[in-house]
């Protein structure tokens, strides 16, 4: 019989795991992003996500995390191609 504490123990862990590597990605892309002179500040998921909220929600109450990512991979996306645009527009 597992622990349960050991358990939550190794859920925390890979939380936190998950959590660095995330982190990471996420600075590289912003890294990547400021080289070719687009400013991640200007930024603005929220736009993005509004339309998509419903689907959004009821992923996330199903824990589809297929669908989740999709739709975030789909809005970032297209907030990169727009930050992109801008830079050059400014370039």
């Amino acid at each position: 019989m597992v622990n349960p504490d050991r358990w939550l123990q190794s859920c925390a862990e890979d939380s936190m795991d998950d959590e660095v590597r995330w982190e990471e990605e996420n600075e590289m892309i912003y890294k990547e992003l400021r080289q070719f002179g687009a400013d991640p500040s200007e930024c603005d998921l929220h736009d993005k996500v509004y339309p998509l909220q419903k689907e959004l929600m009821q992923a996330l109450a199903k824990r589809d995390d297929a669908t989740i990512l999709s739709i975030m991979y789909s809005i970032f996306d297209v907030e990169v191609t727009e930050m992109t645009d801008r830079a050059v527009e400014n370039y």
